[in-house]
């Protein structure tokens, strides 16, 4: 088991990155809907929604990323019918995009490789899950309650506020989320150099 290799694709920083400097980025995912409980289809898009209210109250700008494909462009829209007035990136280059999500201030994510394009940079990042991965990932980066429980939206809303209104303040977690990320490269630097190193 060795971290997504991802983390080493270089990202390209957008000449306005001044502008993400308050952005929240929202990062949908339509396997949120297509593979998970009841519970949590029916709660994921009004909790985004809930989500992009409380980002507003605190003073900081939600912003919806498309990150793969047209089936989560069709969740952005159907989120945009909830959180009105919510601005849309859909970014079709993906190192012009991790340069974008690199220049945001926080992330609420629910696409894997959005996460990882967040954490690698230091952005601080919450997590919905359709599948396990998202915990371990969000474990290597040592980020052990970072993950939201959308079968109990309300606690999940309350963990939000509370990451908002008081974690995202704290300046080591940032540091934090870079040394972890650089531990994470050395661990992928080390898988390349033993799958080429053991070619005849």
């Amino acid at each position: 088991m060795v971290p997504d290799f991802t983390s080493l694709l270089p990202a390209v920083i957008p000449a306005d990155a001044e502008r993400f400097k308050n952005v929240i980025a929202i990062i949908p995912n339509a396997k949120m809907i297509e593979r998970t409980d009841e519970a949590t289809k029916k709660n994921y898009l009004p909790f985004l929604a809930a989500a992009i209210r409380s980002i507003k109250l605190v003073g900081l700008d939600p912003c919806i990323f498309i990150h793969e494909g047209s089936d989560d462009k069709y969740v952005a829209v159907r989120l945009t019918h909830l959180a009105p007035d919510t601005l849309v990136i859909d970014e079709p280059n993906p190192v012009a995009l991790k340069g974008i999500l690199g220049s945001c201030y926080a992330c609420i994510g629910s696409r894997y490789h959005g996460l990882v394009s967040c954490l690698s940079q230091g952005v601080p990042s919450l997590a919905t899950a359709w599948s396990s991965k998202y915990e371990s990932l969000l474990k290597s980066y040592g980020i052990q309650d970072g993950l939201l429980e959308l079968t109990h939206p309300d606690t999940a809303i309350g963990r939000i506020e509370r990451w908002l209104q008081h974690d995202l303040g704290d300046h080591g977690l940032r540091e934090s989320l870079l040394s972890h990320a650089l531990s994470e490269q050395q661990k992928t630097r080390a898988m390349w150099q033993q799958i080429f190193g053991s070619q005849p």
